[in-house]
This record gives C-alpha cells, structure tokens and sequence, in this order.
C-alpha cells in the first residue's frame, strides 16, 4: 500500500509539473484540462488513505479493465497475432470477471472533508476535458448581428475559472503532500516539490494581482 500511495503521489507531481508548464506558456485551457488528472490522482490517494482495503478495488478495477481491452482487440476483425497470443488473449478473456467491480469515480470521497474535489473534477471534465457542446462554446465565437464566426484556439479563461483552477490545483497537492508526510517525513522529491510549489505561488500571486488590477 506504501508504495501504491507513493505512485499515486509521483503521479500526481508529474501532472502537477506539467500543468506548470502550461499555464506559465499561457496554455490556459490546456493547463485547466491537465489539472484534471492532478486532482484524480489526490483523489484516490486520498481514497486509499482513508480506507487501506481501497487497494483491492484498485486491483479489481485494474484488472476489469484490462478484462475489458483484451475482449475489445480479440473482437476487432482486423486483429493480427500469432495463434498464441490469440490463445493467451482467449484464455485471458474466458477467466471472466471473477466478481471485480469497476471503481466509480463518483464515490471515491464520499464521507470525506474534501468533497469539494469532486465538483471541481466534474467541472472540468464537462466545460474543458470532455468533447461536450460546452466545452466547444470556448472555441466558437459567433456575432450575432452577421452570423460571422471566429475560431478560437487555446481560448483564455475567464478570471474565475483560472482562479478556481489554480485554487484547487494548490490544496490538491497539499493534501497530497500531508498524506505522504505521514509515510515518510521527508521523501526524495520533498526539494522537487518545495520548487513547484514556489513556482505555483508566483504563478497564483501573478493571477491575483492582474484579476484584481481587472476588477478595479
């Protein structure tokens, strides 16, 4: 279980480092839809810090999925193996299930403090990470007195949103570095990570600063 909470920390690091990358490129839609993996990855860490037989559905999850993508290439007419792979596919395939569930995303913070990472995730998954007409509205401007429309690419976001997503991007980390706290007081990526938080820092000072010189 350690070391599942350790992957699921790295993880979450890598993601986080990279949604730096983004925003400080000015990537601001990019940057919303990365955060998104940063906060499902705090969310089974927290999960699976608040219930250590979490690891077993995480298993069972693993493997129904890889159930599933074995049965979806074995079925695909243009499949191209040797018999053996096929048979090792087959064989694979006929185990069946054996009672493993697919873990719902939705119930991974039931109970918890930090619900609120939920909605966030829900949010934007259906206004930037998913195909969805609203999240198209970010790239289609259209003029209503002609019916011109422009094209949008890597539209901005609005003051809110990229104050809501540098929000919740910090206090997923942070919760994700006291859960990791408290398996090992000071980890190998402690520096990484005090470097991406100063970064972070800056970054949402920065974000403040000019929303506020906005609003005045």
């Amino acid at each position: 279980m350690v070391a599942l909470k350790a992957a699921l920390y790295a993880r979450a690091l890598t993601l986080f480092e990279g949604a730096l990358l983004l925003i400080e490129n000015d990537r601001q839609l990019d940057f919303r839809i990365q955060s998104r993996g940063v906060i499902e990855a705090v969310m089974y860490l927290i999960a699976l810090d608040r219930n250590p037989a979490f690891v077993s559905k995480m298993k069972d999850d693993d493997y129904k999925s890889r159930l599933a993508r074995a049965s979806l290439h074995l079925n695909a007419p243009d499949l191209n193996v040797t018999a053996d792979v096929r048979r090792m596919l087959e064989d694979f395939v006929a185990q069946g299930s054996q009672g493993a569930k697919a873990i719902q995303v939705a119930t991974l913070l039931e109970g918890s403090q930090f619900d609120r990472l939920y909605r966030t995730y829900r949010d934007i998954s259906g206004d930037a990470a998913h195909v969805s007409v609203t999240s198209l509205n970010r790239h289609y401007i259209e003029n209503p007195k002609d019916q011109d429309a422009i094209l949008v690419i890597h539209p901005a976001l609005d003051d809110l949103d990229l104050h809501m997503t540098m929000t919740e991007l910090g206090i997923s980390m942070t919760i994700a570095t006291l859960i990791l706290m408290k398996i090992k007081e000071k980890t190998d990526l402690w520096d990484e990570f005090q470097s991406l938080l100063h970064r972070y820092r800056e970054l949402s000072k920065t974000n403040q600063e000019g929303a506020g010189a906005h609003v005045g």
